[in-house]
Parts: C-alpha cells; structure tokens; sequence
C-alpha cells in the first residue's frame, strides 16, 4: 500500500473516531518521536499569532518509527519501504497540504484541506481528503526563526503524533 494512502488511513480513522462524536481516543503512550518538540510548543499558546505561510519539511526515520513503538506494517504505511521519508507541511492563505517523499517509491500528497487558529492559539486543520473529510485536528505549535515546533495531543496515536510531532525546517 503506498504511505501517502496508509497514512491518510491511519489519521483519518482516528480522527473520524473523534470527529463525530466529539470524544477522541484515549492513548496512554507519551510521544516518542526522535524529532521532540521543544519546550516552547508545550507552553500554552504560540509566539506568534499565526505560523508564516510557507513550506516546512520534517524527516521520519525507520529507527525512530521503531523508537517510537510503530509495528512494522505502519512504518511502512508511514514513510514506505525504504529507511526514511521527508515530510513538506505547505500553509497558504487558509489551505493545507502534506506532501510525503519516501526515499523509496514515489512521492504522494498524505493530506490536504482547511486550517484555522483558535482562539487559544492552536491550529486546527479540517481534512478534505477521502480517509476522513471534515475531520479536525487540533496541532499545538510554536515557531523560532525557520523552526517550527508541532504538537498532537497526547490522547492521539503514537503514528499520528509520529508523523506530526517534532521540528520541521522552513524550505526557501
């Protein structure tokens, strides 16, 4: 299965669980994602009002995916069968997507849709694609300089906070 659709897959049916009922899955397990947020991101609101339009790009390693507790069938579904894969995060002007590039096989778009900020500062993106539209995630965040911090709530899936968690890089 290609990892742009597997990860769709995997976020989408947990967000559904959520999206619709209000309530979001309980998850016991901390992130442990070798891309840790800073400090920063866990402090209650950003440093800025809003994250500059852009291009952000993260990488996901196999060794983290396995640090981190992911089965094999989800590593592959995560970053495909190679030994990494760069994640790019665009925001422009209300609208999102994540483009995955697997260093093995060819690269897809993961997610695309709406983002908004709260009014505590969290960003929160509706999804537009098949495995869960109109499901709403809510990223706490924080930028310094041409860092950006991400930060799914705790109670979601250590695959989703895999692929969100961590420190993205601000492409030129």
């Amino acid at each position: 299965m290609k990892p742009a659709i597997v990860i769709l897959i995997v976020i989408g049916a947990l967000q559904l669980a959520g999206c619709t009922s209000g309530a979001i899955p309980a998850q016991t397990q901390p992130p442990t994602n070798e891309q840790a947020p800073s400090a920063a991101a866990d402090v209650a609101g950003p440093r800025s009002e809003t994250i500059p339009d852009g291009t952000w790009q993260s990488v996901r390693t196999r060794d983290a995916a396995k640090r981190a507790g992911l089965s094999d069938p989800e590593i592959d579904g995560a970053i495909g069968e190679g030994n990494q894969a760069a994640f790019s995060l665009s925001l422009a002007a209300g609208r999102y997507s994540i483009f995955v590039a697997p260093d093995v096989g060819k690269a897809e778009v993961g997610d695309l849709g709406t983002y908004e900020y709260r009014e505590d500062g969290v960003l929160a993106t509706t999804s537009e694609s098949e495995g869960c539209p109109s499901c709403v995630l809510p990223i706490t965040w924080s930028v310094d300089g041409d860092t950006l911090s991400l930060t799914l709530d705790h109670d979601r899936t250590t695959a989703e906070r895999f692929v969100i968690d961590g420190t993205w890089t601000r492409l030129p």
